[in-house]
């Protein structure tokens, strides 16, 4: 099959839509597929690192993360694409290429990924309105979510499309870090002792992740234990307000607690191989953001590592509570402490919870997500 994939993020932006549209398109190669991706080129040259990482063909097209005002630019790109060469499938990973797929495309079987958040935008009156006048819905399409949560989420917004049009595909975890295992030395690097339990939530630096409540959860703990543990925050900083608030937190906690930037893939890969726990809080979002599936948990799943999850939106599909980890309430301090407590002087409950992380994601592979979104074999 030949695909035109179109995403609005890819490294070295770091992001779920760019980690999804990196490896389904990988995946989909290694079952014979022909992908060629459009992508944003963040105004840098990136021939030599697209051609050495990636094996399919990557056009890079003039901008960065998506706004308004590059809609028109899209549609242009699409038209470029489409006419350019025969494609058998149109995929628009991400919803700022919805429009221009159905425009541009029309004539094609199309694609289209939700992962969550994007769907309050979606529902816009002046959005709605453009969906329904450029057909994004008609024709051969396929809404794939990501999600139990992201497809009854998008019925509820847009309750004409056809249940029949909408599937639920699973993200995936790379065969990379299914072989990954710790790296020697790792932990005197960052200067902790080798039996200091490691307690780690990785994810953008934004009040929705819960970090606060993390921090509310460990000062909690009986200090034999807060003194057995570190609490490493890895990941960008996104809120500028959020950041002094944490900062503030971090400084009067009881726990020892380090913070971690800019780490490259494989810095985030032996981070969550030396880890012991790995917590997710989750929290709302005023801004309409929703935690739509939760891959980073699957990626520290395939470390073995046990999970702690809070329940909100599509978490506790990654999460089976209790099998690869357990899932608490969200902005509750005190279910997060208990389940932290339970995991730190339970080791046996650690391995446990490990193993079935480790299973978890062992189960849900990029090829199987683009054997589901593709077909299962070029044949």
């Amino acid at each position: 099959m030949k695909i035109l994939a179109l995403t609005s993020e890819f490294p070295p932006f770091v992001g779920g839509i760019g980690t999804y549209a990196a490896e389904l398109a990988r995946a989909a190669t290694e079952l014979g597929h022909e992908i060629v991706l459009a992508a944003p080129d963040y105004g840098g040259d990136h021939k030599a690192t697209d051609h050495a990482n990636y094996p399919y063909e990557i056009i890079r097209y003039p901008g960065g993360p998506h706004r308004a005002k590059n809609l028109p630019a899209k549609i242009a790109l699409v038209r470029r694409l489409v006419h350019a060469k025969q494609y058998d499938v149109v995929h628009a990973i991400d919803w700022p290429f919805f429009l221009p797929a159905a425009l541009m495309a029309r004539h094609l079987p199309r694609l289209y990924t939700l992962c969550g958040s994007e769907i309050a935008d979606m529902a816009h009156p002046m959005r709605r309105a453009a969906i329904s006048a450029s057909g994004v819905f008609r024709g051969d399409v396929r809404v794939l979510a990501i999600s139990q949560f992201t497809r009854d989420l998008f019925r509820q917004n847009f309750p004409a499309v056809p249940q029949g049009q909408t599937e639920i595909v699973h993200l995936g975890v790379g065969a990379d870090w299914l072989v990954h295992r710790r790296t020697p030395g790792l932990l005197e690097k960052l200067g902790l002792p080798p039996d200091r339990l490691i307690v780690l939530t990785l994810a953008r630096v934004t009040r929705r992740k819960g970090h606060l409540t993390a921090i509310a959860a460990l000062d909690r703990l009986p200090q034999n234990l807060q003194q057995r543990l570190t609490y490493v925050i890895a990941g960008p900083d996104c809120e500028a307000d959020y950041r002094s608030e944490l900062e503030a937190a971090m400084e009067a906690s009881a726990v020892q607690i380090l913070r971690l930037r800019d780490l490259d893939r494989a810095g985030v890969m032996a981070l969550c191989a030396a880890s012991d726990i790995f917590c997710l809080p989750g929290g709302p979002a005023a801004d309409g953001k929703v935690e739509g599936f939760g891959l980073v948990l699957l990626e520290a799943g395939s470390q073995g590592l046990p999970l702690v999850a809070g329940d909100v939106g599509g978490v506790a599909e990654v999460v089976e509570d209790g099998i690869c980890g357990i899932v608490v309430p969200i902005e509750d301090p005190a279910a997060l402490a208990e389940a932290l407590g339970r995991l730190v002087t339970d080791p046996d409950l650690r391995t446990r919870l490990g193993q079935g992380a480790r299973a978890r994601a062992v189960a849900l592979s990029w090829q199987r997500c683009a054997a589901l979104t593709y077909g299962p074999s070029a044949g």
